[in-house]
């Protein structure tokens, strides 16, 4: 993407003049996606028009400071995050920044134990600005930031309600969308397995689910309901031990990797899937695709997520110290695969997903 001239023009600004959704001018700027060549030229007049884009003009700020961070706390590095999410994450940050001239840190910030470069480089003032993962909103580990007045934005969490900079999306509409598909289908008797409700999506989704059943007057069966942490193995051993007692017909796993042991699980069990038991996840890495059967997911907009942040991130620091809040959630998408539909593999209707969500990018004030 070319350097931009006006630091006041922002992404949102364009899409609001063309009338598309802010995923879409990013992709078009970040050169991705399938983007229709007349929505695309619209985007670049709209870019020049505007004064977003320029030749050769470039930030004023120091060239000690032309650094940027994706952090993640130090205990989010131990949750077991797919390593397809961090790669698609880190692509999307790097080819964005060093489009803009800068660089690029990964790593870990506020370790008790010792300090990281992360932590090193929060100190000596050295990033101009940074993306946060699996940051809890209520983390300690953010107010040195806030306070040396360093731009940053957060990834994934929804934190309607509070002062602080995220994009994300909104976890109880994937997990309506989740659960209307498998009641459309039929499926009365449905399980949940979940990660630690002390982080906010994970109380979102249980919370969500939990209303769902009510609201449908379905049976809450509370052993229908485990925690797992994020990884095959604990899918693994969590759905075995479900399935050796009276299992639900039905289950939503909060991740892929979570997904994938209940998989293995439910195939070593000689389960057929979906007739004996479906199982669907709210994630969609691209190894979703290819297990056996496909798995269907509510696929959360991973790509997009990592591409907005980072625009917006360069775009508070054009304008730091006069930062305001940046507040953005992204949709997600229901694909319909064979893991709960047999001889299915397509996204559901997009009118009905669309009374299961918000509207695309939801810019809150």
């Amino acid at each position: 993407m070319k350097q931009r001239l006006n630091s006041r023009v922002t992404l949102t600004d364009i899409a609001r003049d063309v009338g598309v959704s802010l995923a879409t001018v990013s992709r078009t700027l970040n050169g991705t996606g399938r983007i229709k060549a007349s929505t695309r030229e619209k985007i670049f007049q709209a870019a020049r028009r505007l004064r977003y884009l320029g030749e050769t003009e470039s930030r004023s700020i120091g060239s000690a400071q032309r650094m940027i961070g994706l952090l993640m706390p130090w205990y989010g590095t131990a949750l077991g995050m797919h390593d397809s999410i961090i790669h698609v994450g880190q692509e999307a940050i790097r080819h964005i920044a060093e489009e803009q001239d800068y660089g690029v840190i990964f790593g870990s910030f506020g370790d008790k134990r010792k300090q990281t470069v992360g932590d090193r480089l929060l100190n000596a003032g050295d990033l101009a600005g940074v993306i946060l993962f699996r940051t809890r909103e209520e983390e300690e580990l953010i107010r040195p930031i806030q306070q040396k007045g360093i731009p940053y934005i957060i990834i994934y969490r929804n934190l309607e309600g509070t002062s602080l900079s995220y994009v994300g999306i909104d976890h109880r509409a994937a997990m309506a969308s989740a659960m209307q598909h498998l009641l459309d289908l039929g499926f009365g008797e449905i399980g949940l397995l979940c990660g630690d409700t002390s982080y906010p999506s994970m109380k979102a989704y249980q919370e969500t689910f939990l209303s769902t059943l009510k609201k449908n007057s379905l049976a809450v069966e509370s052993g229908w309901i485990r925690q797992s942490s994020n990884s095959e193995q604990s899918g693994y051993e969590v759905t075995a031990a479900l399935l050796r007692e009276s299992p639900p017909r039905a289950l939503i796993c909060c991740s892929d990797r979570i997904a994938f042991g209940a998989l293995k699980a439910a195939a070593d069990a000689r389960k057929r899937i979906p007739k004996d038991l479906a199982i669907l996840s709210i994630d969609g890495t691209d190894q979703s695709g290819f297990t056996h059967p496909p798995l269907t997911v509510v696929r959360i907009p991973w790509f997009d997520m990592f591409c907005i942040a980072t625009h917006l991130l360069l775009e508070m620091i054009d304008r730091a110290p006069r930062v305001a809040q940046v507040a953005v959630k992204l949709r997600t998408e229901l694909l319909v695969r064979e893991s709960t539909t047999p001889n299915v593999s397509r996204p559901v209707n997009p009118l009905l997903h669309e009374r299961l969500t918000k509207k695309s990018v939801e810019k809150l004030q």
